[in-house]
């Protein structure tokens, strides 16, 4: 997209929520709109834009878990106010830090989609802890895992990511051989301090200590990418988590997450007989009928025009 575009959509996003004329649409109670965070810090969703969003859709909406939409859409259009499910992929450090309090201020519900086997408070997600690693190296290290970014060093970190996000269509042996490799060259990584803030995992202890308006669901044990991984280890990853995280809580785990967004037709099937649910990257709006499994979401933006926007109108692409 051409930046005259963007500059374009930025400015009718920007009208559209001033004008008011978003909030009236958002408000259409037919449909029920999951939000789809990650991480809540300084480098992604800014902390008090987060507290901003959240403040307007306490105003015009009330609040569900993940496990209550089957109930929703049962009653949708007869809901007194619109819908809206909060979730959080991955079970960030920084969603116990910068979303609970705000969560606990506004009386908000939420679903945090945890990956069941990195709660020991020090662990990363095997892509992010591979991008870290990676940037931590010099160009020679860089160089001898056959990278080599010195006719480009002011890129370095956005040429990483796109490595990285490449290695999600390769074999998970490949994604697991490079990470085992990293490890063998550094055992204990000196991660700076907004790599920690950005991408640790929470612990089992602050998972456990989370408040009642936090609902937990499964997001896998490791977070592999489904469609790249056998069907036995689709089976382990699917319905390990959630006996992991049942364990771990004493309490039913109903709902489930798909990582990356990606599955296979064996995956869903797996995740039917083990969950009420699942939801997708895929965007756009649940609405009665929509497979259970399958459900879609809304990116909630970095801002309040975008979240507006994105309220009255998902678009069409699929989230990294």
């Amino acid at each position: 997209m051409s930046a005259a575009l963007q500059g374009v959509k930025r400015g009718a996003k920007h009208l559209l929520y001033r004008s008011g004329a978003l909030s009236l649409v958002a408000r259409s109670r037919d449909h029920v709109r999951v939000l789809m965070y990650h991480g809540v810090s300084s480098r992604s969703l800014a902390p008090e834009v987060f507290e901003q969003q959240v403040r307007y859709l306490a105003k015009h909406f009330d609040f569900y878990w993940a496990s209550e939409i089957p109930d929703l859409l049962a009653r949708v259009p007869r809901l007194s106010r619109p819908a809206i499910v909060l979730t959080f992929d991955d079970g960030l450090r920084n969603n116990v830090v910068n979303v609970v309090p705000v969560l606990q201020r506004y009386g908000a519900k939420a679903t945090f989609y945890v990956v069941s086997d990195l709660l020991d408070g020090e662990s990363m997600i095997w892509n992010h802890e591979i991008l870290c690693r990676l940037a931590l190296l010099d160009p020679a290290g860089l160089r001898e895992l056959s990278l080599d970014f010195s006719s480009a060093p002011n890129a370095k970190w956005r040429l990483l990511q796109r490595f990285v996000e490449g290695l999600k269509d390769r074999p998970d042996s490949d994604r697991q051989a490079l990470l085992q490799r990293l490890r063998d060259r550094d055992a204990a990584p000196a991660y700076t301090d907004w790599m920690l803030e950005e991408y640790r995992i929470m612990s089992g202890d602050e998972l456990k200590a989370l408040p009642p308006l936090v609902e937990i669901g499964s997001h896998t044990r490791t977070h592999p990418i489904l469609d790249t991984v056998s069907d036995e280890i689709a089976q382990r990853e699917i319905v390990g988590s959630r006996e992991r995280l049942e364990t771990i809580l004493g309490r039913k785990v109903r709902t489930f997450c798909y990582p990356n967004g990606r599955f296979s037709e064996q995956a869903t099937e797996i995740a039917k007989r083990a969950y009420d649910l699942a939801v997708t990257v895929e965007q756009g709006y649940v609405r009665k009928g929509d497979p259970l499994h399958r459900l879609k979401r809304v990116l909630p933006g970095t801002s309040m025009q975008e979240l507006m926007f994105y309220l009255y109108r998902p678009p069409r692409i699929h989230a990294a």
